[in-house]
């Protein structure tokens, strides 16, 4: 149904309006530097209109073709929610598709040329990171969630505040797990 929502989404946007148009002709700026000289006008961080012009580059920036990037997003929101339930060892992610199913919002804002939905998924990618280190910390997990955390606050800058807040609740939760272990061996 999510899935289905997305393409009923996708092909009844329209066209792109004057934030979007703002975040294309940014990312087609003649260099990446003239990007990275030119973002502080942009409500995001250099990162996402980088991926843009990445994405434009390679399949074009006409208004359909930005439109499937919008529908790529809201994939990858629902990917995080099935890597996120792989994580907790869980089995379908029933409530968090049937939540994105009902939030219009997200089908509004996450799926424009804008870097909310790509944050929305960042974060939920950086939840369930935080959360796999919990239990045991490896090496690969902290890679891993290092790398989630720079690339969700590099989309998103409100990401920083939700990093934040995951991270004192990992602080404070941590030691809960380590008494939890010690009780069972």
């Amino acid at each position: 149904m999510a899935l289905f929502l997305l393409v009923v989404r996708a092909t009844h946007a329209g066209a792109l309006w004057r934030d979007e148009c703002a975040v294309v002709q940014l990312a087609g700026m003649p260099s990446a530097s003239d990007v990275l000289r030119n973002f502080q006008h942009e409500a995001f961080p250099p990162l996402f209109p980088l991926i843009v012009r990445i994405y434009a580059i390679v399949f074009g920036s006409s208004d359909t073709v930005l439109r499937i990037f919008g529908f790529g997003v809201g994939c990858l929101l629902i990917s995080a929610f099935w890597i996120n339930s792989s994580l907790f060892r869980s089995d379908v992610p029933l409530v968090a598709l049937g939540l994105m199913s009902l939030n219009t919002t997200f089908f509004v804002w996450g799926t424009t040329i804008r870097g909310y939905g790509l944050g929305s998924a960042l974060i939920v990618l950086m939840f369930g990171c935080i959360a796999n280190l919990l239990p045991a910390s490896n090496p690969q997990r902290n890679i891993i969630a290092m790398l989630a955390c720079f690339l969700g606050v590099q989309v998103l800058l409100y990401n920083s505040v939700l990093l934040i807040a995951l991270s004192a609740s990992a602080l404070v939760i941590c030691p809960f797990f380590s008494i939890v272990s010690n009780m069972r061996s």
